[in-house]
Parts: C-alpha cells; structure tokens; sequence
C-alpha cells in the first residue's frame, strides 16, 4: 500500500515536471534544442514504456512539434539512464557507449521518417484527437 502511494506521488511530481518543461519543446523553438530536450526528457524518465503516452498527450496538448513528441517517445522506451548504467557496468563501456551512439541519431532518423510519412491532416486529426481527450 505504502509503495503505491509513494508511486502515485512521484508520478504525479513527474508529470507537474512534464509540464512545465513541455514549453522548452514548442514549436517555436529552435530545431537542435527540440531534440536534445526530448531526449534527455525521455531518458530522465522513469517507469515503463506505458507511461510516456500520458506525458506525450500533454506535449500534444502544449503544441509540442510532431517529431519532437517521437523521438521523446523513442528516448523513453531506449536510451534509459539507468540502463545506460547497468549496460556500464554489466557489459562494458565500450558496448554501452557504441549501443547509446547508435541509438540516438536512429530515434532521430526514425521520428524524422515517421512524420514525413503521416500527412499534414493526419498529424492534426491526432491533435485534435488528444485535445478533445478530457
């Protein structure tokens, strides 16, 4: 009982951090620093893959852009920090490393991939989707 409690406080704190971080991610701000700040959110992150949707509907919801939310969404499910540790210490630096290099510029090639396949009309339909979602 007492671990669900404390687990409901901690996600509750995350999302509030979710939250006022998502303004970093806007549109409006430059390309490079979308990525890197989606990529550390979602590598910050703790909890199963489940969780990082809850979060991606409040980016939606902020005006988070498209391929910003998914390479968010593909930091989350790969490139954990403490699996990055464990992978550290487990199997080597080396393969650490070399896992992290290739993962992160794939999330990107992927997200970057995705949201040009899924037209204009579409991706707002999702939006539309999210924002009437109470």
């Amino acid at each position: 009982m007492k671990t669900s409690v404390v687990g409901v406080i901690i996600f509750s704190n995350s999302a509030l951090f979710f939250c006022y971080i998502s303004h970093f991610i806007h549109n409006s701000y430059p390309f490079i620093q979308g990525i890197i700040l989606s990529i550390l959110i979602g590598s910050a992150a703790a909890g199963p893959l489940y969780g990082a949707f809850p979060v991606a509907a409040v980016f939606v919801k902020k005006g988070v852009k498209f391929s910003n939310i998914l390479i968010f969404i593909g930091a989350w499910s790969t490139v954990k920090i403490p699996m990055f540790l464990f992978e550290m210490t487990a199997l080597g630096a080396k393969f650490a490393v070399t896992r992290l290099l290739v993962d992160i510029p794939g999330i990107i090639i992927i997200a970057y991939i995705l949201s040009n396949m899924i037209s204009k009309q579409d991706v707002e339909k999702i939006y539309e989707n999210v924002r009437n979602i109470s």
